[in-house]
């Protein structure tokens, strides 16, 4: 083969790899534009789900406080529930000692 014809044969090796190359290139900018789109679709999730925890943290805190309102609830409503046990049995007893006192003085006048 003579210089021209290599030369040539060189030209077009280079063209067609210099083509080829540049369809793996459009290719590759392609899927990295793609990647790239993804990445934000899953950044706007990852924001959502951190929204969603602070909303699910802020429950809980919600639901934290409604359980310790119920506890001291539960030991005031247990105290008047104690309260008016003994104050009803103080008024038993006065009333039982005001019977008792009645019993005694009608058995009096009847003896």
């Amino acid at each position: 083969m003579d210089d021209v014809t290599i030369a040539d044969l060189k030209q077009f090796i280079v063209g067609v790899i210099s083509q080829q190359t540049k369809g793996i290139y459009q290719e590759f900018r392609s899927i990295h534009a793609e990647i790239n789109g993804i990445h934000e679709q899953i950044n706007g999730i990852h924001e959502e789900i951190d929204a969603i925890h602070k909303e699910i943290d802020s429950i809980h805190t919600d639901i934290q406080g409604i359980r310790e309102d119920i506890v001291r609830l539960d030991r005031k409503i247990d105290q008047k529930i104690d309260d008016l046990s003994a104050a009803i049995a103080d008024t038993l007893d006065a009333s039982n000692e005001a019977t008792e006192r009645r019993l005694h003085a009608l058995e009096q006048k009847l003896a």
